[in-house]
């Protein structure tokens, strides 16, 4: 009896669907084994010259090694970097890391190559105190939007520092502690306060958007005023974990860099629809169910109880630093940081719509907190610069931003610093009410 033999066409698709098979499964190990590399041992493929950071580590191994941002406890502040420490500060979003950057600190434990002193001899000394966006971690020092204040007001021949005292996770009661305690004795001709919309959560105990958390607490008095009392590490464990950066640089062979290049750009390029269903499916059904962030709670149209003390809490730490400012002639003036949903065009309508069967989108209002912050400054008479107003009117304005990281790219921080720059010499320095300070009027 002759055995039957199976015809082309069954064998040509059982080779064809195997190799499919077997593509498809070593694509999921390669990308697998890129994960691991990226995560592990410090591949960094967007705006890395890796040439610039060997050079660092030859000059000085002993501080340029491969480590986490170093924090200790502060009972001022929350937390705050370790005096005169130097590492890299390494962003972590899949698929690939997105930055790899230097980072020192002075003696007071903020990031500067400078040392601050109260005698300071320059003719405009201008202080800016924020958050992550002010302390720009994910940009080299001189890219930071206070440099580029500073950089543009020296090529026009005036003698200008600018002091960051920008601290990651921090909202404005933090900021007011380093306000009276590391601001007002360098004397600055200016402070401008760098407002982020979860500066309010920040400044609530009743939220936290960060797994690692100090809460402010406050003590008030009759005639309305605020302090902020100090923190206690013992109440807030384990919110501030401390770095001591002797862990040794983990480095990746250089043959295997093309392939992990290769497998993002293939990545992209592949045309794997069935997957990004199949992933797009998971996470409509599954996972944005549940994944709402309360940080979101500042766009809600109606304010829960927490969230409206904490506005009132917020506008008046900002009216106790214009008051102390006013006393000393120092000039004091807000500016308002958009965040990627708030000017990038489609971004938050793909959030609701991927969370739909959790929220309305009726219930928000991402322009709502800083409309109020706005109407609050125009009673006061404080005055601000909005850039998410100039942003928003930029026809590429995600290229301002991190594909996966929430902050400033290099562009976005050119772009805020000359903003911020131009608003001061248009509209401070020609109001000598405002900005009282004839050396610098000059």
């Amino acid at each position: 009896m002759s055995e039957i033999k199976p015809s082309w066409p069954k064998i040509f698709l059982f080779y064809f669907f195997l190799i499919i098979f077997t593509l498809i499964l070593l694509i999921i190990v390669l990308e697998v084994f890129a994960v691991i590399m990226v995560y592990y041992k410090g591949v960094y493929l967007d705006e890395i010259n890796p040439d610039y950071y060997d050079r660092l580590a030859d000059l000085d191994p002993a501080y340029y090694g491969d480590s986490q941002v170093a924090y200790s406890f502060h009972k001022s502040y929350g937390w705050l970097h370790i005096p005169g420490s130097k590492f890299f500060y390494r962003g972590f979003h899949y698929p690939r890391a997105e930055f790899r950057i230097p980072f020192q600190t002075n003696h007071l434990g903020f990031r500067s190559g400078r040392d601050y002193k109260g005698d300071d001899s320059a003719k405009i000394r201008i202080a800016i105190i924020g958050d992550s966006f002010v302390q720009a971690l994910q940009v080299r020092e001189e890219h930071s939007f206070p440099k580029v204040l500073e950089s543009y007001f020296r090529k026009k021949g005036l003698d200008t520092f600018v002091y960051n005292f920008g601290i990651s996770s921090t909202g404005t009661a933090h900021q007011y502690r380093i306000f009276e305690q590391e601001v007002l004795p360098i004397r600055p001709h200016l402070v401008v306060l760098a407002f982020f919309h979860n500066d309010l959560i920040d400044n609530c105990p009743a939220y936290s958007h960060e797994e690692v958390y100090l809460f402010p607490s406050y003590e008030r008095y009759a005639n309305g005023e605020i302090r902020v009392k100090d923190f206690d590490a013992y109440m807030s464990w384990p919110l501030v974990i401390h770095y001591d950066g002797s862990a040794a640089p983990l480095t990746l062979p250089k043959y295997l860099v093309p392939v992990i290049r290769s497998l993002s750009v293939l990545k992209k390029k592949m045309p794997l629809l069935f997957l990004k269903c199949a992933h797009a499916f998971l996470v409509d059904k599954y996972v944005a169910k549940t994944d709402y962030d309360p940080e979101f709670d500042v766009y809600r149209m109606e304010y829960p109880r927490v969230l409206q003390n904490a506005v009132k809490i917020t506008f008046q730490l900002i009216r106790q630093i214009k008051e102390k400012c006013n006393k000393r002639n120092i000039g004091f003036m807000i500016v308002m940081i958009p965040s990627r949903e708030q000017v990038i065009p489609g971004l938050w309508e793909q959030y609701l719509y991927q969370r739909r069967r959790i929220l309305n989108p009726e219930w928000f209002d991402t322009g709502k907190p800083y409309r109020l912050l706005a109407e609050f400054l125009q009673r006061e008479g404080i005055p601000y610069l909005d850039l998410s107003e100039l942003f928003s009117k930029e026809s590429n304005i995600d290229s301002f931003y991190y594909s996966y990281d929430m902050h400033f790219n290099r562009k976005g921080h050119d772009k805020a610093g000359q903003a911020i720059a131009a608003f001061i010499e248009n509209e401070l320095l020609q109001d000598e009410s405002t900005f009282n300070h004839p050396p610098f009027l000059r």
